[in-house]
């Protein structure tokens, strides 16, 4: 039994396993890092892709050297992730992992629903756009894992852009004050990342200044709270 602290589900079907891996970009020569490596799942099929592979595991159980992702400092020259993930933290490695300017491509299992808001047009789907193309690669039914989820899964892909869509840093200011302020709020989520950049070059004005930045000191706020509330 996985303990539950670890809150992850382990893919127990091996041609599932080797689908996932041939879906990916990696290249013999790639550095990779899988997350949540577990029993090996994925690991044994990644090594006859890379040559380097680094393997991110928290739980004793399935190694020597337990780490959290969380914790880990991310390589400083190009990589790629591979990760079947606690779909409780999606947002958070989701995040670490589109911040670093090192990172060319991530394949990331997780919940369908949140997988579905990745490549839909929420916010913060529409702000990673800027620099990453976000696909839906394979719906995975949940009675491919173990324990069984209660919840369908799908693999991810974010593939860094050559270039970014736009570089004005305003454009995350106008594109977080239409979610937040606009009365239209249902027609926003339909727009695709160039349709809102032509938005942005007609309506921005000196009104939406600071609204990301807002946005995220609101977020601190929230997350703080939760950590002291008991």
């Amino acid at each position: 039994m996985i303990p539950i602290k670890y809150s992850q589900n382990f893919i127990s079907d091996n041609s599932l396993s080797l689908q996932i891996v041939d879906l990916t970009d990696i290249n013999p020569d790639d550095l990779v890092i899988e997350i949540g490596s577990g029993a090996g799942a994925l690991t044994k099929y990644l090594i006859q892709k890379t040559k380097r592979l680094i393997t991110i595991e928290k739980d004793p159980q399935f190694t020597s050297n337990p780490i959290d992702f969380m914790e880990y400092e991310l390589p400083q020259e190009s990589f790629k992730i591979v990760g079947n993930i606690p779909f409780a933290l999606t947002a958070d490695i989701v995040r670490k992992l589109l911040s670093s300017s090192y990172l060319e491509s991530a394949y990331l299992i997780m919940q369908k629903e949140t997988g579905d808001k990745f490549v839909s047009g929420t916010l913060q789907s529409i702000l990673y756009q800027i620099d990453f193309e976000i696909k839906n690669l394979l719906f995975i039914e949940r009675r491919h894992f173990r324990p069984q989820p209660k919840v369908d899964a799908c693999l991810i892909s974010f593939t860094r852009k050559p270039i970014p869509e736009i570089t004005n840093s305003k454009f995350k200011d106008f594109v977080t004050y239409k979610y937040v302020h606009s009365d239209w709020k249902n027609k926003v989520t339909q727009l695709n990342i160039q349709q809102w950049i032509e938005l942005f070059n007609k309506e921005y004005d000196s009104k939406f200044n600071g609204a990301y930045q807002k946005l995220l000191d609101q977020q601190k706020k929230l997350q703080k709270r939760h950590r002291t509330d008991i």
